[in-house]
């Protein structure tokens, strides 16, 4: 199912929770976003706290998603959105060039599995430049190279951006 189903306020916290990297207890603000939506779930799950425990939240979330006709999206439509979400925030300045470049090979952990293997760590991903540039910090020191890393980590995270969503 496509992302696009999905309210777009809501979009990132669903492709998280899609590659399950988004906590139980961040679900109720999914479930505001769903409210305009007739569904009693979704209700509950707005309503819900951090103290109603990750399994009835995960629970009440399932069961929203299935009131709506809704389901998660695949790992990879997941990752491949947030890919370009987090590539569109480090050009906007909401993350830095290391902190998205990070999230980057995190997201490419959670699905790297499922991807065919390629001769270069990310190359199946299209984030092989990103994730070499990522591990490259680890071997400089000095603040003139820092800042090519992040000016080179932001034209590669340009390109990604640049693809739209699909419909």
């Amino acid at each position: 199912m496509s992302l696009s189903s999905f309210p777009e306020r809501s979009r990132k916290a669903v492709a998280l929770r899609a590659l399950q990297m988004l906590a139980s207890d961040e679900l109720p603000e999914i479930g505001l976003h769903l409210l305009s939506s007739a569904s009693p779930s979704s209700a509950a799950l707005a309503g819900a706290t951090a103290a109603d425990g990750p399994r009835d939240l995960s629970d009440l979330f399932d069961s929203a998603l299935a009131e709506l006709g809704l389901e998660l999206p695949t790992k990879l439509e997941a990752a491949e959105f947030l890919k370009r979400i987090v590539a569109r925030e480090a050009l906007s300045g909401t993350l830095s060039p290391r902190a998205a470049a990070e999230e980057i090979r995190l997201i490419y952990d959670v699905i790297e599995s499922e991807l065919p293997r390629e001769r270069s760590l990310g190359a199946a991903f299209g984030v092989e430049n990103i994730i070499g540039l990522y591990y490259s910090y680890d071997d400089v020191a000095e603040p003139a190279d820092v800042l090519r890393i992040d000016r080179d980590i932001l034209d590669a995270l340009a390109e990604i951006a640049a693809h739209p969503d699909p419909a």
